[in-house]
């Protein structure tokens, strides 16, 4: 297992949201801004954490852009979303088209990147039994890390 955070930085979010013809505006680069922090810190965030963050460098960014922006960089593979059962969604930076799923400590909601797959042929049998035309796959699993398995005993 690994952590998923590596080093970005707001030019390489631009960049991305340049390449797939979405224009350049102020709001977006403090957004960009505000996320390379945060993968610095190594950090998860919520919509809020980062329109706040985004907020501190430009008080005049607003909240429904901060989400359309999200919104964007989850489609063009720049952000990871994960989603609790409470309803809470939680989202960290990732960089290139790796395919990788989810550790997500359900107490601290810590994420851990883990690189281990399903198997090929398991995914195509549900593939088979459904008559499914699969375009991609991702697995959360659930449940509480180490650290927190600690603090309770």
């Amino acid at each position: 297992m690994k952590n998923y955070f590596c080093s970005i930085n707001a030019d390489s979010i631009i960049q991305k949201l340049d390449e797939a013809g979405f224009r350049q505006t102020h709001p977006r680069r403090i957004i960009a801004n505000a996320l390379a922090r945060m993968a610095g810190l190594e950090c998860d965030f919520t919509i809020e954490d980062l329109w706040r963050s985004a907020r501190r460098e430009d008080p005049t960014v607003g909240r429904a852009t901060t989400f359309r922006t999200v919104d964007t960089l989850i489609t063009l593979g720049v952000l990871d979303q994960v989603s609790f059962a409470n309803g809470e969604d939680r989202y960290h930076v990732r960089i290139g088209a790796e395919h990788h799923h989810h550790l997500t400590c359900e107490t601290c909601r810590k994420i851990i990147e883990i690189d281990t797959c399903l198997p090929a042929q398991f995914l195509e049998n549900i593939i088979k039994k459904y008559n499914f035309s699969l375009s991609g796959h991702r697995l959360e699993i659930f449940g509480e890390c180490a650290e927190c398995q600690k603090k309770i005993q």
